[in-house]
């Protein structure tokens, strides 16, 4: 069935409280999968001594891909709807396509490092300032632009003008989707600073494998908040509201 938190009167805030009180552990297991599968993939590919192409870049592809895919069961326990992936058709290819976005300049990065050692040094603007900060700022304007379509692709078999169509001119959905974007990146950088302040100076193993560990800790638990919080704008945003009391009024 689909939750009564989607009625057209649903506070912002209430939606995250019932959702992410209902959902929380199975999100957090949803949120493990892509990872599991890229360092699957980066320990195979080390195990075999596969080529750099296949051990650097293969993982961020195919994480990108499983995180597509995996978005379709987080809005599924959400909304209560199912199918939700038969829906989406080709969007999911396209939103697996949007999933890279943030992650331009560390696979610009990665690609580079495959190239000769001439080529490498020719291409070094594009990872440091003023390229790198560029990228970056092309990076999280894309990701903000984006960060509506795995509810379009998903709840309603759209794409990338639906997402804008629900963003522009609402000014709430505007200031949450900002919010989403920022708050992974903040308290991803927060919490590797805590992590490298919490070791003294000097090389050791636990040290390494403190900070190996950190970041994929922190990727589940943002993935977790950021579906719930994204739901929750989806379903607040003033296009979605009038749309779904539009469908409602007609049955």
């Amino acid at each position: 069935m689909v939750y009564e938190e989607t009625r057209t009167d649903a506070s912002w805030w209430g939606i995250v409280k019932s959702r992410a009180a209902a959902c929380w552990w199975r999100l957090l297991l949803l949120a493990l999968v892509p990872v599991v599968a890229e360092w699957a993939l980066r320990f195979i590919g080390s195990a075999v001594e596969a080529p750099l192409a296949i051990t650097l870049v293969l993982p961020i592809l195919v994480g990108a891909a499983v995180s597509a895919l995996v978005w379709a069961p987080k809005l599924e326990l959400l909304s209560g709807r199912r199918g939700l992936l038969g829906t989406a058709g080709a969007g999911v290819a396209l939103l697996a396509v949007a999933l890279l976005v943030p992650r331009a300049r560390y696979l610009v990065i990665t690609v580079i490092l495959l190239f000769p050692e001439s080529v490498r040094n020719n291409t070094s603007t594009l990872i440091l300032p003023p390229g790198g900060m560029v990228l970056d700022l092309a990076a999280l304007l894309g990701a903000i632009a984006l960060t509506l379509l795995p509810t379009a692709v998903l709840m309603e078999g759209a794409g990338v003008r639906r997402a804008w169509a629900v963003l522009r001119g609402d000014w709430r959905t505007v200031l949450r989707v900002i919010a989403i974007t920022l708050i992974p990146a903040v308290v991803s950088s927060f919490a590797l600073s805590m992590a490298m302040s919490s070791f003294d100076s000097g090389f050791s193993y636990l040290y390494v494998i403190t900070m190996q560990l950190t970041q994929p800790v922190v990727n589940v638990l943002m993935d977790a908040v950021t579906a719930v919080l994204l739901y929750a704008t989806w379903q607040c945003a003033v296009a979605v509201r009038n749309a779904n009391g539009a469908g409602r009024s007609a049955m």
